[in-house]
Parts: C-alpha cells; sequence; structure tokens
C-alpha cells in the first residue's frame, strides 16, 4: 500500500499537465493516449506491490479465458478469447518476475497454480524461459496445480516439451477426466508444432488401440483429432472403430480423423453417420465433410445413395 500516494500524485500531475494552458497546439488524443500509458504504468506498479491482488485478477482473466474457450461458434466468444489472450500475454510480460517466483512455491498452490496458468501465456524469450517450471507443477500433488500446468503447456505449445509427461497424466486413470482431457488436448496443441510428430503420433495409437470405452471422452476426441493431424491412410482402422461410440463428439472426432487420413475405404463407415440411424447433426456434418474430402470435393449432402455412387465409380 506504500505505492498508492506516489501513484495518485503522478497522476494528478499529468491530468495538471494536459489541463494547463499553453500557446502550444493541445492535440487531445496525444494527451490521452499519454495518460492511458501513465495509467497502465501505475496500475503495473501497484500490482507488482499486491501479488495477491495481481493473482486475483490473474484467476479472473484465466476464468474467463476459459470459459469464452468453450463457448463455440460464436463470434462474440472468438473476439474476447483473442481480447483475453492478449491481455493474459501483457500480463505475463509485465509480471514475469513475480510470476516466476509464485510459480516455484510449493508450499502455495493456490498461487503456484494461478502463476503457471499465466506464464503459458509468455512469449518471445520470455516464453523460452518458463517450460522447466511449468514442467516442474507436471509433479505437484495439487490437482490444481497438475490442472493448470498441463493448461499452460497446450498454451504455451513449445515443440520442446517431451510428449511423455502430457502422455503420463493423459493416462493416470486416478485423475479426472477434465485433467486427462485437457492432458489429451496440449499433446494436440505440441503436435502441430513439432518437425518429428511420429513420437506423438504413436502415443495417439496406444491410447486408441483399446475398447472404445476404455479412455475418457475427453481424451479419445484430441486422440482422434491428432492421428487424423499425422494424414496416414495406415491409421484408417483404428480411427474407424470410434465412429460407434455413445459419445456424439467422439463420432465427430472419429469422421474429421477419417477425413483427413484420406483412405477411402473409409466411406462405408462414414455413409452410415449421415444416414437416418444418426440423430446428431453435428456428427452427420463432420462425416459429411469427411466424404467430401475423400471424394475430392464432390458433395452429395446426405444423400447416402448417391455417396455410394461416388465411391463405387471410384475417386
Amino acid at each position: 500500500m506504500t505505492h498508492r500516494v506516489p501513484t495518485l500524485c503522478s497522476l494528478l500531475v499529468v491530468l495538471a499537465a494536459c489541463s494547463s494552458t499553453s500557446s502550444a497546439v493541445r492535440d487531445p488524443q496525444a494527451e490521452a493516449d499519454a495518460l492511458e500509458r501513465r495509467r497502465l504504468a501505475a496500475e503495473t506498479e501497484r500490482k507488482m506491490a499486491d501479488p495477491g491482488r495481481l493473482l486475483t485478477d490473474l484467476d479472473k482473466q484465466l476464468d474467463a479465458y476459459l470459459r469464452y474457450r468453450l463457448t463455440t461458434g460464436s463470434v462474440q466468444a472468438n473476439t474476447e478469447v483473442a481480447k483475453l489472450r492478449d491481455l493474459l500475454e501483457r500480463q505475463a510480460h509485465d509480471h514475469f518476475e513475480t510470476l516466476q517466483k509464485q510459480a516455484v512455491q510449493a508450499e502455495y498452490p493456490r498461487n503456484r497454480a494461478i502463476a503457471i496458468g499465466t506464464l503459458g501465456f509468455a512469449r518471445g524469450e520470455q516464453g523460452l524461459a518458463v517450460l522447466d517450471p511449468i514442467l516442474n507443477g507436471l509433479r505437484d500433488e495439487n490437482a490444481e496445480v497438475l490442472a493448470n500446468s498441463v493448461f499452460a503447456l497446450g498454451v504455451l505449445g513449445d515443440p520442446r516439451t517431451p510428449p511423455g509427461d502430457l502422455a503420463r497424466v493423459m493416462e493416470t486413470a486416478t485423475l479426472d477426466s477434465m485433467t486427462r482431457g485437457c492432458a489429451a488436448w496440449a499433446l494436440h496443441e505440441v503436435q502441430g508444432k513439432v518437425t518429428d510428430a511420429a513420437p506423438i503420433v504413436a502415443i495417439w495409437t496406444r491410447v486408441l488401440s483399446g475398447p472404445i470405452d476404455a479412455q475418457p471422452s475427453e481424451v479419445l476426441v484430441s486422440a482422434l483429432r491428432g492421428l487424423g493431424l499425422s494424414r496416414s491412410p495406415e491409421h484408417r482402422p483404428t480411427a474407424e472403430r470410434f465412429v460407434s461410440h455413445p459419445t456424439p463428439l467422439v463420432r465427430a472426432s472419429a469422421a474429421i480423423a477419417l477425413g483427413r487420413l484420406k483412405d477411402p475405404a473409409a466411406a462405408p463407415a462414414l455413409m452410415a453417420l449421415i444416414g437416418p440411424a444418426e440423430a446428431n447433426e453435428n456428427v452427420r456434418l463432420a462425416a459429411r465433410k469427411a466424404l467430401q474430402a475423400l471424394a475430392g470435393g464432390v458433395d452429395r449432402g446426405y444423400d447416402v445413395a448417391e455417396w455410394r455412387r461416388v465411391f463405387e465409380r471410384g475417386v
């Protein structure tokens, strides 16, 4: 609280300067910009002096980011996600040293979880420095620290992330399904950044090799999408097994994967997903788009007979 008076005084000086008379031509926009810069600097200084207040604000911002990320198909949600991502990247940059200190204080798990979650938004040179403290969070026994560490690894998307560390979380049956699903999502995000995805694809094939109900649906969704990113037709039989999964999102993910794997032999399984037996519209749409991908752009809508003729003629 010792910084409150100097901060207010500095703002009063700026206000006085902006309102004083001068023979020079005033630029209201420049004055407003200068005032905003001073205000942001004062806010940063205040938060650095009060880590508790900073962490409370960051916790709310992280929660809002996650809530909007989960709101799919909304223009407003996408706009808010972009704004919150920019905000959290600035927060990670401006409070980097404070967050680094909080991220290693195991005696305060709540603070540690928030700090680690925010460090996932670090970029540039700072982003290169946060991988180890985030990975250390995976070994914390506190569930919130573990969950935020997994989330941070997905946001960070560092290609140096050891795939096995995320796979261990994803395949730990004693953890809750959301944390395991988040680990699968993070691994999927890392997959898009690495030059050699073979070790990650091997993890997906292992996870998907058991009974279709052996893994939580939260894990299966990312595993199927990750398998599809391999673009290897040899994985078609693995993905095809999940078109009969009871969870619609898993069936849709299987359809997306089959479209990316580009094996025309998947057409019968996909046609089953656009027929009357499939009640979920999102699944039907995913299957239709997958058939279109297999047919080289040809689209026959939801007409199973027409699709059958397309593939009987050969694509």
